[in-house]
């Protein structure tokens, strides 16, 4: 009784914070994502698009039920008996190793990755913009000389297309290089909450690692007898069940990252006890259903562009077809996660959060562009030095247990390669995820900010110049 009374206490102490620094926004409340009656509703938790939570429950129980009940199970008892009998003629060194072993690989590699990946967390607190710099110039610098090796052995397209690609990037240096300060001093917050609540990396690994590992072998082990179906409709069914299960899984992690940075941006040190629990709580229930919802139409341009693909037909049209469905597809992955945002702070349905999107892209649309490339580029950056490092240790690894066994090695640096770059990638899922928090946040109601951590604001305020409301 107790616990839900303090609860709700804080819930309304909540409210009224957010509500007093809403009307001291001063010259900088110009922007307003609600309305009032809505803003006294930031932190009531309530059940949104429950509709879509069935609407998923319906496809993935369709699947399952058709892949295992109406299919023809694969009949192999004819070769049974002939396999047991069959000794292999010769064995090599990568076949001999056990199961135990290549669980102990992994488990090593992983924990190398991850080990980089917070070491590059706290250099990107400390050195984000002369990451940021140093990565512009760094591919201004690549395509130049890779234009200049094409022109030198007479290959004039390409190195006219590389050309082309060294003045675009120019000028988008030019273009962005004032941007660079605010996108670096996020990036800087951003990593220090990172730090202060590790449970939000916990979560990405759990769900980004296990639990999507575990609904790919389940899904592969009913695809292998769904596909039997011949029919184009049942093939759309089975892709969609796949990206659409594959993206609640990664927005869960988003919408419980972004719910724990706007607790942050607006309660700083006033922060309750376990932010990441209550978060997760609140993304695989109350706003369950609109993850789906929001999921639902990035998966549903990816099945479309995997199905024009697989058709036959005109290579041409496909082609054409391909790239406006990946166009689409790029567009709907930057909107949804903007709009999950707004779904994790605010916890309003996602067509009003969609609402409060469109209007934040289209009054600032090119700062929410140009910061996500700007951090993206450096978060890349870290999981392919990630991958190259942790591929180097694979490849010595093999060498020096298997006795340079070619296959060995290409196996182990290979693996090392995929295991860095991935299990990077998944822990910068929460950097990024908090980077599209605070841009939000900071466009809607920097007073927050202000008051919460006076010393972010005034950092962001003198970088930034007062450019961030004169463009």
């Amino acid at each position: 009784m107790s616990t839900s009374s303090s609860s709700s206490s804080s819930d309304a102490e909540s409210k009224k914070k957010i509500k007093k620094y809403q009307e001291q926004d001063g010259e900088w409340a110009d922007y307003q994502p609600y309305g009032e009656e809505e803003a006294e509703r930031f932190s009531t938790p309530k059940w949104r698009d429950i509709w879509a939570i069935f609407a998923l429950l319906a496809v993935v129980v369709a699947f399952f039920v058709v892949a295992f009940t109406l299919t023809i199970p694969e009949n192999d008892t004819g070769n049974e008996d002939a396999s047991a009998d069959t000794e292999p003629i010769f064995e090599t060194k990568f076949e001999s190793i056990s199961n135990g072993y290549w669980a102990s690989v992994f488990i090593a590699l992983s924990g190398i990755s991850l080990v980089f990946a917070f070491i590059w967390i706290k250099i990107m607190e400390r050195y984000g913009a002369e990451l940021m710099n140093f990565i512009l110039i760094a591919e201004i610098l690549a395509f130049a000389i890779f234009s200049i090796i094409c022109l030198l052995y007479k290959q004039y397209v390409l190195g006219g297309i590389l050309i082309f690609c060294t003045v675009l990037c120019l000028l988008l240096y030019y273009m962005w290089r004032s941007r660079i300060p605010l996108a670096a001093a996020m990036l800087t917050a951003v990593t220090k909450v990172t730090r202060r609540y590790p449970a939000m990396s916990m979560v990405a690994l759990l769900f980004g690692v296990i639990v999507q590992i575990a609904w790919i072998m389940a899904w592969s082990l009913a695809a292998i007898r769904a596909f039997q179906i011949e029919q184009n409709w049942w093939t759309f069914m089975c892709i969609l069940c796949y990206y659409w299960i594959q993206e609640v899984i990664l927005n869960i992690i988003h919408v419980t990252c972004s719910s724990v940075y706007g607790q942050v941006f607006f309660l700083n040190d006033e922060m309750p006890e376990n932010p990441t629990a209550s978060a997760f709580k609140k993304a695989i229930t109350y706003s369950f259903g609109s993850i789906c919802l929001g999921s639902f139409i990035v998966a549903l341009i990816r099945t479309l562009k995997r199905m024009v693909r697989m058709s036959q037909g005109n290579d041409s049209l496909k082609i054409i077809a391909v790239c406006v469905l990946g166009c689409l597809e790029w567009i709907a992955e930057f909107f949804n996660a903007y709009a999950l945002v707004h779904v994790a702070v605010y916890g309003k349905s996602y067509m009003k959060c969609a609402k409060a999107t469109v209007r934040l892209l289209k009054d600032r649309g090119i700062y929410a562009l140009v910061n996500d490339d700007l951090v993206g580029d450096v978060l890349v950056m870290g999981a392919l030095i990630s991958g190259i490092i942790v591929a180097i240790v694979g490849f010595f690894w093999a060498k020096i247990a298997f006795d340079s066994d070619l296959t060995c090695m290409v196996v182990f640096t290979l693996i090392g390669l995929f295991v860095g770059i991935f299990l990077t990638l998944t822990v910068f899922s929460v950097i990024s995820s908090g980077v599209m928090t605070y841009y939000v946040l900071f466009a809607e109601a920097p007073g927050a900010l202000k008051h919460s951590d006076p010393e972010l604001y005034n950092k962001i305020v003198e970088t930034y110049n007062g450019k961030y409301r004169k463009d």
